[in-house]
C-alpha cells in the first residue's frame, strides 16, 4: 500500500547497522530474524512481500551470552548475526590507538568549527594513561567539551580538561569507581557547555557535539 518504506528498503543494495543490537526487544528480534532468514519484509498493511538486498552490520558492548541465558536476547538471532564476527578491545586494552582517535575527532571538530585544534603540553600524555571506560565516545564527549571553551585559539590545554583526567589516582589500572562519573553525566555537561558556546542554536551544537 502507501505506507512509508522501512529501513531494510532504504538501506536496498547497501548496509543497514544496528547499534547496540542488544537493546532491541524481543518483538523486534523476531521479526528482525524472519527478514534475514527469509530475504524478504512486508510492509505493515500490506500482503505484497519485498525483496531485500542488504548487509547487515550489528554491534553491541553488551555480554550477549549472558543476554541469551537470562532470555532477553535470541540465540538465535545471535548466530545469525555472528557469522562474522569482529571483537574490538576497550580503549583501556590499546592505549596506542588513543593519538589516532584524538587526531581523527581533531580533524572532525576543525572542520565543524572552521578552525584547527590541537593538544597543548602534555594533553596527550593524560590522554593516554586515562582508562576510558566510555571509549571513543567519552573521548568525543571530552574534546568536544574542550573545543567550545578554548575558542578560536584551537589549543586545548590541561585546564580544558575534566578534573577526573588530570588526578593522577584516576589513571588507568587504578580508577576509583566511587568518584567517577558516569557517561552520561559527562554527556550532559558537554551539551549545556555546547549551548553555552553556540548560544542555544541547535544547528550549531550538533555540529560541535557530532551529532544528529
Amino acid at each position: 500500500g502507501g505506507s512509508r518504506p522501512s529501513k531494510f528498503e532504504l538501506a536496498k543494495a547497501g548496509t543497514i547497522f544496528f547499534q547496540d543490537v542488544d537493546a532491541l526487544p524481543l518483538e523486534a528480534q523476531s521479526i528482525l530474524l524472519n527478514e534475514l532468514e527469509m530475504g524478504f519484509i512486508q510492509r505493515i498493511g500490506s500482503q505484497r512481500p519485498i525483496e531485500v538486498d542488504v548487509r547487515v552490520i550489528a554491534c553491541t558492548s553488551a555480554r550477549m551470552e549472558a543476554l541469551i541465558a537470562q532470555g532477553t536476547f535470541r540465540a538465535d538471532l545471535y548466530y545469525r548475526l555472528s557469522t562474522f564476527a569482529i571483537t574490538i578491545p576497550p580503549l583501556r586494552e590499546r592505549n596506542r590507538d588513543i593519538p589516532l582517535v584524538v587526531e581523527r575527532i581533531l580533524r572532525r571538530l576543525s572542520a565543524q568549527l572552521g578552525h584547527r585544534f590541537s593538544l597543548g603540553h602534555g594533553v596527550i600524555d593524560i590522554l593516554r594513561r586515562y582508562s576510558w571506560p566510555g571509549n571513543v565516545r567519552e573521548i568525543e564527549s571530552v574534546l568536544g567539551r574542550a573545543a567550545t571553551q578554548v575558542g578560536t585559539s584551537g589549543i586545548i590545554e590541561l585546564s580544558h580538561l575534566p578534573n577526573i583526567l588530570r588526578s593522577g589516582n584516576q589513571y588507568a589500572g587504578n580508577v576509583q569507581s566511587q568518584t567517577m562519573p558516569t557517561l552520561s553525566e559527562v554527556e550532559r555537561a558537554t551539551i549545556i557547555q555546547a549551548a553555552e558556546y553556540c548560544h542555544g542554536n541547535v544547528t550549531q551544537m550538533a555540529n560541535v557535539l557530532g551529532i544528529s
